[in-house]
């Protein structure tokens, strides 16, 4: 089956973004991992944020930070629902807690590299 350029799909795929302007799958969907290193002056954090966006247009939210001072971790948990509209995921988290819109590229056209808000993720799935 002839591909895309990016390598993301070709034309004759479903549509999966409600706003009908591709015919190829969203590139938000898969699980996205950021690993991030904080020097305070006074501790040293570490941050993983990991994103998933499923082709149901579900998705979820992790975020674990463990500070090395406090020698604790903690772990923030939300699911949601998104839609894509072409460089921003609308997302509505469940349980009345709002709606966020979060800018988003491709860069390069990498299928394993995702700009979510202008930090960089890694594709982990």
């Amino acid at each position: 089956m002839p591909r895309t350029p990016t390598g993301l799909g070709d034309d004759s795929e479903p549509v999966d973004r409600p706003s009908g302007r591709s015919n190829r799958p969203s590139p938000l969907i898969g699980t996205w991992r950021v690993f991030i290193l904080i020097d305070s002056g006074y501790d040293i954090q570490e941050w993983v944020t990991t994103w998933k966006f499923s082709q149901d247009l579900r998705c979820s939210f992790e975020r674990s930070t463990y500070s090395y001072i406090e020698g604790i971790r903690r772990v923030v948990n939300r699911t949601c629902t998104y839609v894509d509209q072409n460089s921003t995921a609308i997302v509505t988290y469940s349980g009345n807690a709002g709606t966020q819109s979060l800018p988003y590229s491709v860069p390069l056209n990498s299928p394993n590299r995702l700009i979510l808000e202008g930090i960089e993720y890694e594709r982990i799935s």
